[in-house]
């Protein structure tokens, strides 16, 4: 037996050739808390027996598995999470010597890519087959790195073993500050690259993939796991010395949003680690104002995303890192 605390517990994720069937971790990834959880339904048996007692057994009608993640987003990790939050990644496209670009989309379909997860410690080393990306959720603040917060289902722990987690250097797995976090609005997204930064003091990109399992007859574990109605919403934080975000809240004006940030070491001639994520299509649907009597006056506008017939998207975005190998799996 092992008592251990929980920095030493490493989490690795790894994209599945079939979903479902496990594969050994293709990158552990630093974490600022970690759950890895066996999760089970129990059915009761309550039927009378002549006695005053509640019930005479129960049984696992279903069981699954539940791994919340969070952390800060760094230049090779986020790159699955952003292949898991959107469901599809494409090959590795050359930028410059040693600088590659990974775009990420949504796929319309109900059986995005599923992924591993491995948990290593010294008591038990666990993996969870066969996981979707629930939810996915992006914030940023001042005061603090881009954080990444993502839950994953899928099947029941199973116990693993052969593990060594290692973790990439620090330009390879570069975490991104939020000194280098750019926003930007514009009418369309073609409008995007020539749009000037907006000033914010906070933002929250979340992502939202429904999952739902199939379960049958004969088993207490699902057999297929899909995610359904695919949604993006958000918020950003702003000083309040305009009516600029009331006015699109009121008048229902829809915009697109681009997220950018990027690092601070050069990985090739003139390129850096960078992230750039693009909402298409947004209605600013909720606005409060804060009145602090003492104390700068802020709004908060919260959006929510929708499909862009023009763009044919609702969200997309692009990794760009050293690493030359597809996320995809395709060689």
């Amino acid at each position: 037996m092992a008592i251990e605390i929980g920095r030493k517990y490493a989490i690795g994720i790894a994209r599945e050739a079939t979903a479902g069937t496990a594969v050994d971790p293709a990158v552990w990834i630093p974490a600022s808390s970690i759950a890895f959880n066996p999760q089970a339904d129990y059915i009761p048996d309550g039927n009378s027996f002549g006695s005053i007692h509640g019930s005479r057994g129960a049984q696992i009608a279903r069981k699954w598995g539940e791994a919340p993640v969070t952390g800060i987003a760094r230049a090779n990790s986020i790159a699955y999470l952003i292949y898991a939050g959107l469901g599809s990644i494409g090959n590795a496209t050359l930028v410059e010597t040693g600088v590659y670009s990974h775009t990420a989309s949504v796929p319309n379909t109900n059986t995005h890519q599923s992924f591993t997860l491995t948990l290593d410690n010294a008591t038990a080393e666990e993996q969870m087959a066969y996981c979707l990306l629930s939810r996915l959720e992006l914030s940023a603040s001042v005061e603090d790195y881009l954080q990444f917060s993502a839950d994953f289902t899928g099947k029941a722990p199973s116990t693993d073993t052969g593990n060594s987690p290692s973790f990439s250097l620090w330009t390879i797995e570069e975490p991104y500050k939020s000194r280098k976090i750019t926003i930007k609005t514009a009418d369309a997204k073609t409008g995007l690259d020539a749009a000037g930064a907006i000033d914010i003091q906070s933002i929250h990109i979340e992502i939202n993939k429904n999952l739902e399992q199939v379960w049958k007859l004969g088993s207490n574990e699902f057999s297929s796991n899909h995610n359904t109605m695919f949604q993006v919403s958000g918020d950003m934080d702003i000083v309040y010395d305009a009516t600029t975000y009331r006015d699109l809240f009121t008048s229902g004006t829809n915009k697109a949003i681009r997220l950018s940030v990027e690092g601070e070491t050069l990985i090739g001639a003139t390129a850096y680690n960078s992230l750039q994520i693009d909402i298409a299509n947004v209605t600013f649907e909720e606005w409060t104002r804060n009145i602090d009597l003492d104390g700068i006056v802020r709004q908060t506008i919260g959006f929510t995303a929708h499909y862009d017939t023009t763009a044919t998207e609702m969200i997309a975005a692009i990794v760009t890192n050293a690493t030359s190998t597809n996320y995809n799996g395709v060689t």
